[in-house]
């Protein structure tokens, strides 16, 4: 794999936002929702530190999630659309 084609996520604390599939997770942390922004179809999964899947989902376009069902703590989020797939963390207070 090149270098040109890994994908970059840039954290501010507040979001994160990944440059190769332009999905954006917000806030971060997040406590009960977790705002999406995309441009296109995506699936995310909500991995726990122990490798457990704890949530999936499908979006067609931007929108929200609904966290009440996950336990605080760190979270891998794996995002899947037309342009590959790529991870992100997220913390859940």
């Amino acid at each position: 794999m090149s270098e040109a084609s890994l994908p970059v996520i840039i954290t501010n604390g507040k979001a994160s936002i990944d440059t190769k599939t332009a999905v954006l997770l917000y806030p971060n942390p997040a406590s009960n929702l977790v705002n999406v922004t995309t441009a296109e179809p995506i699936t995310l999964r909500f991995y726990s530190t122990e490798g457990k899947l704890a949530n999936q989902t499908t979006l067609e376009t931007s929108g929200a999630i609904d966290l009440t069902g996950l336990a605080a703590g760190l979270y891998q989020v794996v995002i899947n659309s037309a342009n590959g797939q790529t991870a992100m963390k997220l913390m859940v207070k």
